[in-house]
């Protein structure tokens, strides 16, 4: 068998690691704005109107869920891309590997490779029957580029946010799981890795 000439990491998070971060951090915020749970809550809003901290709170809530959803967004394209890798260096010998074959270069950084226009449209030219879920995807990979770069452009003008809050990014993410990750070649045992994803 072919070895796999890759430094994979085995910092990424997994997807059962978001979700606990987002629900035990939803709670600590949900508990701080509660009067009953937060025994400070008077002396921590004192002199703050109720329109102030529901405001507070709201965002709050708004950013950890982009955080959530940047975080699950990311590990996807860590998955799409060690698929990548794999199937360009194992040579193998189906559609989709023979077209990700074609644009690979060894010598070339992962990363250069464009993940929406190198990766993500030939898998959805290698199974058309994904292509609603594929451009959904794609769709939420301009959210995470946004908020990566620091939202320095009009992106919420152009779409509704709340098509990429973390309970929607993780209905696309099952999707993803249920139909596209079992295609997907991921590294498990290469070489000196012990690289398994989790769910």
């Amino acid at each position: 068998m072919r070895k796999i000439d890759f430094n994979f990491s085995e910092k990424i998070y997994s997807f059962e690691e978001i979700d606990n971060y987002y629900n035990e951090t939803r709670r600590s915020i949900e508990t701080r704005f509660s009067k009953g749970r937060n025994i400070n809550y008077y002396y921590e809003f004192l002199l703050w109107s109720e329109t102030q901290i529901n405001q507070l709170q709201e965002q709050l809530l708004s950013e950890l869920s982009m955080t959530a959803s940047f975080q699950t967004l990311a590990c996807i394209e860590s998955m799409f891309r060690t698929d990548f890798i794999v199937r360009c260096q194992l040579k193998k010998r189906d559609y989709l590997s023979k077209e990700f074959r074609v644009i690979y270069k060894s010598t070339r950084m992962v990363y250069s490779y464009r993940l929406k226009e190198d990766i993500l449209e030939k898998w959805k030219n290698y199974k058309p029957i994904y292509g609603e879920l594929i451009d959904r995807i794609r769709e939420a990979f301009d959210f995470r580029n946004w908020y990566a770069h620091g939202r320095y452009w009009d992106f919420e003008g152009r779409t509704n946010l709340r098509k990429f809050n973390f309970p929607s990014i993780q209905s696309m993410r099952d999707a993803f799981l249920e139909i596209i990750k079992p295609q997907l070649l991921l590294v498990d045992g290469f070489g000196d890795s012990d690289y398994n994803w989790k769910r």
